[in-house]
């Protein structure tokens, strides 16, 4: 469990820490934390899933997306409708994870040559 500790410090270890427990629970259980850019984007370099924990604006933050799905395609799930649209988040998510594919908002998207030339590697 986390010890009670004030924001800036907490902020700092997040911003240095390799360790995805600790950054996950800290940002579980802090709002602020949840919609600071900086603090965001360290935690999604370490370990995708933070993006989950992300502010609205964060989940619609192009470069804090990217690096989220680069680590975790999954996490697509997650980023904005808009950025869900995106071709660049889009191929990074799917390059990182083929399920990824079920989370792009937009069917032409889909449909995109680069995005299924990933799947006829495979065959």
């Amino acid at each position: 469990m986390i010890k009670l500790e004030n924001l800036d410090e907490i902020k700092a270890k997040i911003k240095t820490s390799t360790d995805s427990e600790y950054i996950l629970e800290s940002l579980k259980a802090n709002e602020k934390l949840q919609a600071d850019r900086d603090v965001m984007l360290a935690a999604v370099k370490v370990d995708g899933q933070a993006l989950y924990y992300g502010s609205k604006e964060i989940r619609n933050d192009k470069e804090i997306v990217l690096e989220a799905v680069t680590r975790k395609g999954l996490i697509l799930k997650y980023a904005s409708h808009e950025l869900r649209q995106d071709k660049d988040i889009a191929l990074a998510a799917v390059k990182q994870d083929k399920r990824a594919l079920e989370y792009i908002a937009s069917e032409e998207l889909k449909q995109d040559p680069d995005i299924t030339a990933l799947f006829e590697e495979e065959k």
